[in-house]
């Protein structure tokens, strides 16, 4: 989100901004949304990832800390709050579900983000028919398709990241989508 579409988007955005992190891990997305003024929610399934979180960011700059919520949940079936979430922020979450569970996890996007909101999706591995996982091999389409990308939002960016770990290179794409529908 640092490119200047990126910037356009916060902009767009204003205060009072919610963003969800599902799959958080040590929470270092979490951290930079709120840094950029978002109440950002890191969500993992894992107890232990939750903790680990809220122990590394313990001693976090307290304005950002004070934005910052690392929840215990299930992605498929935690209440999403009223008025919804302005951003889903996707760092390879989607890869660590198998092809049959696809359809599920877009139609949670479509409830989780509101209207005139924006899914923004780090998609990798991409490795083409390779079988297996997780991590499972994903697509751009692949994840299109599971939010309905052509009926319900519009692309707003993608590219190929410029600095990236050695194993993601020529291997991942960011994309951002804006909810219409």
């Amino acid at each position: 989100m640092e490119s200047e579409k990126g910037k356009e988007i916060l902009a767009e955005l204003g205060s009072d901004k919610r963003a969800l992190v599902p799959g958080c891990g040590k929470g270092y997305d979490v951290a930079y949304l709120a840094e950029n003024g978002f109440q950002a929610w890191g969500m993992d399934l894992s107890p232990t990832a939750v903790e680990e979180a809220q122990k590394f960011w313990a001693s976090a700059d307290e304005s950002v800390k004070a934005k910052m919520s690392f929840r215990q949940g299930d992605y498929f079936n935690f209440e999403i709050p009223e008025g919804r979430f302005d951003v889903m922020y996707d760092y390879t979450f989607f890869c660590a579900f198998p092809p049959s569970m696809r359809e599920a996890y877009g139609k949670r996007v479509r409830e989780i983000v509101r209207i005139g909101g924006y899914f923004v999706g780090l998609v990798y591995p991409i490795d083409g028919g390779r079988t297996g996982g997780p991590p499972y091999s994903v697509s751009v389409e692949a994840l299109s398709e599971s939010i309905h990308g052509a009926s319900e939002w519009t692309k707003v960016v993608e590219f190929v990241p410029k600095v990236s770990t050695e194993s993601h290179v020529n291997r991942e794409r960011f994309v951002v989508w804006k909810r219409i529908a």
